[in-house]
């Protein structure tokens, strides 16, 4: 009962705009498509939070699609992470759809979620097309578990960091130098 009333404050918070809350971390909090629905009716107002951590948090494909409805009007938000969720390659269309409108948002996790490769491949046609994403996005990542090459990098330096010199990759990540 505790732990629901703190994840209440903290939506709350959210809810008004408090200016001292700049990250939320909603780890493990069971909110479920209603939860993340609740969540992006707030987030669309919300002009402070920059940080928002959902992972494990059972967010399908309509969760993904209110989240991907808030992403497009919010513009504050610079992290996203939704990984280890239930997110499928329809929720992956809501949210790469919500891409090309987001002028703010740097980093996108939906590692571990259901997306395959057709999902997938939604998501890496914005990569491959440059100007597609908004401005911000820099990383974006959907594969996990044993798949290989989950972080796709930086969207328009992606292309340039390559074309001029090699860059290390281990099996995880991908680091871009300048």
């Amino acid at each position: 009962m505790r732990a629901r009333a703190n994840i209440n404050a903290m939506l709350q918070r959210v809810l008004y705009d408090d200016s001292a809350c700049h990250s939320l971390d909603l780890e493990w909090a069971q909110l479920g498509d209603g939860g993340a629905a609740q969540l992006a009716r707030r987030l669309d107002a919300n002009t402070h939070l920059h940080t928002l951590r959902l992972w494990s948090n059972r967010i399908g494909d309509e969760g993904a699609a209110e989240l991907a409805g808030a992403l497009a009007t919010n513009t504050s938000l610079t992290l996203l992470n939704l990984s280890h969720n239930a997110i499928g390659d329809e929720g992956a269309a809501e949210l790469a759809a919500a891409l090309g409108s987001n002028t703010t948002l740097a980093t996108l996790d939906l590692r571990a979620n259901k997306i395959t490769a057709a999902g997938g491949a939604l998501l890496d046609k914005l990569r491959e097309t440059g100007g597609a994403w908004g401005s911000a996005l820099e990383h974006l990542s959907w594969r996990g578990g044993e798949e290989d090459g989950w972080w796709l990098g930086q969207n328009r330096m992606l292309q340039c960091a390559l074309a001029r010199h090699s860059t290390a990759v281990d099996d995880t990540e991908l680091h871009l130098q300048q």
